[in-house]
């Protein structure tokens, strides 16, 4: 008898669970299908967006390493790539007091990555984008005269 209690039960689990996946499938028309097909390809297209554009900031972050363009620069290309973004840049812009602040911390982050393991290097390069980032500010603050 147990063993009849025990195929019963089972088969019963088995009837639910096969009425519950087609149950499930009836109640996905089509159109919800290609509705879930075109979210998932839209997240796809903004996942290799956001890749390309973290490529590019790290790319920017290296070249301010290796002393071939200023600060200015870099954080003007990181401008740039948050112009491609204008909707999560929009959100993002109350958490920060300026855009200049946002970039250096992101620049900061890519510096720390680029050179972990490094920290006699690391600690040199934070210095020089701290005093870059000073002279810049200071700069910015400064009226031009044609104005």
């Amino acid at each position: 008898m147990n063993a009849q209690f025990r195929t019963a039960v089972v088969a019963f689990v088995v009837g639910l669970l096969t009425l519950g996946v087609f149950g499930l499938r009836l109640a996905w028309s089509p159109s919800d299908l290609q509705r879930e097909s075109r979210r998932v390809e839209e997240l796809q297209r903004l996942r290799r967006a956001m890749d390309r554009r973290t490529e590019a900031r790290q790319q920017a972050a290296q070249e301010w390493i290796a002393q071939r363009c200023t600060l200015a620069e870099t954080m003007q290309r990181f401008q740039e790539l948050d112009g491609e973004w204008p909707d999560y840049i929009t959100l993002r812009r109350k958490w920060w007091p300026s855009d200049d602040e946002r970039h250096y911390r992101v620049l900061l982050a890519h510096v720390g990555g680029a050179l972990e393991g490094r920290p006699e290097e690391l600690a040199g390069v934070l210095r020089r984008l701290e005093k870059d980032y000073q002279q810049l500010q200071a700069s910015r603050r400064m009226p031009s005269f044609s104005e």
